[in-house]
């Protein structure tokens, strides 16, 4: 067994009481980071399915708030989560939308980082043929 398995469920506990705490306060901000921590954990131990749904969930309540920066973070995410799924379109694509967040708030070193994140999706995915 692994004896971290104990320390993630604990984890997974307490991010839901936070997230449900955040829920009866109102608090979408809260509510939305907590949803940003349960897709990181799930993306941790290859869960990626529950991450998608995590970061969406925070994505939305993002949106709905005008954090564009935290938006560009989570498009990160979810490029990330696709990138591992090997769905390079679409990873490609998402990361695309973080760029242009990030241009849009003059934060070049994130857009650097996203860049070479998809620069690497490029490289990692290309067929034999391509990039060389």
């Amino acid at each position: 067994m692994n004896p971290n398995c104990g320390d993630l469920a604990e984890a997974e506990s307490s991010l839901l009481v936070h997230l449900e705490l955040y829920a009866w306060l109102g608090s979408k901000e809260g509510m939305a980071a907590a949803y940003v921590n349960l897709g990181a954990l799930y993306q941790t131990i290859g869960d990626l399915a529950p991450a998608e749904a995590m970061y969406k969930e925070a994505l939305e309540l993002y949106d709905a708030l005008d954090r564009r920066e935290a938006m560009a973070d989570d498009y990160g995410n979810l490029g990330r989560v696709n990138n591992t799924r090997g769905d390079v379109a679409k990873a490609a694509a998402i990361y695309a939308k973080s760029i242009t967040l990030f241009n849009q708030l003059g934060a070049t070193t994130q857009v650097q980082q996203v860049e070479e994140l998809l620069d690497n999706l490029k490289v990692t995915h290309a067929r034999p043929s391509e990039g060389k």
